[in-house]
């Protein structure tokens, strides 16, 4: 597959209630990432926008339209959901729940750096869905959301997938956010980095 502009990913990571404009989040805020994600759009020439996201959870918030999802339609480009819904996580044995996670591993006996890993290899699967998703697309340069905790990950498969990759943001965050927010995805990258270090050795 050639590296080019044609086949790129341009990534944005962010939380969750912000790209849903949801949890007391302000629509000024979801307004900003909406114009980011707008201008991206404008300066990558983007032709489609995907995010980590299924039509499910959205109304499971009592959301019609997600933040990506009103931008895609602003800027006429296709837009695609990409995590899995309930019945699909079932299919493919993914476990979303990482508290539960972590209190089987605590059950288990595993050290923290064990169970960060198990939870890294649940974020894979659906990373790996994700993949799927966007290739099945098949529009380029693409506009891809997540959550912030998944960033460098994602990146680095699609990297290894021969794709171009661009990070727009690693965790969008208008200065409207709480500054906690920012801190808790950072907490959370760290702690996938530690346990992936530790599967590579």
């Amino acid at each position: 597959m050639p590296r080019d502009r044609a086949r790129g990913v341009v990534i944005v990571g962010t939380s969750h209630s912000i790209q849903m404009a949801t949890n007391g989040v302000k629509a000024q805020v979801g307004k900003e990432l909406q114009d980011f994600l707008i201008g991206l759009c404008r300066t990558h020439g983007i032709r489609a926008v995907a995010e980590e996201l299924s039509t499910e959870a959205l109304a499971q918030c009592g959301h019609a339209a997600s933040i990506p999802m009103q931008a895609a339609k602003l800027e006429k480009v296709e837009h695609r959901f990409c995590d899995p819904d309930s019945a699909e996580r079932v299919r493919l044995s993914i476990c979303l729940d990482e508290l539960l996670m972590r209190a089987q591993g605590q059950l288990d006996g595993l050290s923290e750096i064990d169970i960060a890993s198990r939870i890294v290899s649940e974020h894979a699967k659906r990373e790996r869905y994700w993949f799927a998703k966007i290739q099945a697309l098949d529009q380029w340069p693409i506009l891809f959301i997540c959550g912030a905790n998944h960033v460098g990950n994602f990146r680095a498969l699609l990297e290894r997938e021969g794709f171009t990759v661009t990070v727009a943001a690693e965790d969008w965050a208008s200065n409207s956010t709480p500054h906690r927010t920012r801190l808790k995805h950072r907490a959370l990258a760290h702690n996938r980095s530690r346990a992936l270090g530790r599967r590579g050795r």
